[in-house]
């Protein structure tokens, strides 16, 4: 689960539950996700562009990767299950 932490923002709309797995080979399925998240799969962190105006979360060999395109500073919080 991934979310905005950010009592003046809305947290909805920036929150997500995704399945992931970051080798051998990586993927990331969206299980259910806010209007402004965006799957972009599998991409590294400097390839990953992301759509503008969302936060756009991908995954690699290495792990998970969040590119705030927002256009604002935001606190991201993870939980991780499993």
């Amino acid at each position: 689960m991934v979310t905005i932490v950010d009592p003046a923002y809305s947290q909805a709309h920036h929150s997500g539950l995704l399945a992931f797995d970051a080798c051998p080979s990586p993927g990331l399925i969206s299980l259910t996700i806010g209007t402004v998240i965006a799957n972009a799969d599998v991409a590294a962190p400097g390839a990953l562009t992301g759509e503008a105006s969302r936060s756009n979360i991908a995954v690699d060999a290495t792990g998970i990767h969040i590119k705030n395109r927002t256009g604002d500073s935001r606190v991201y919080s993870y939980t991780l299950i499993g």
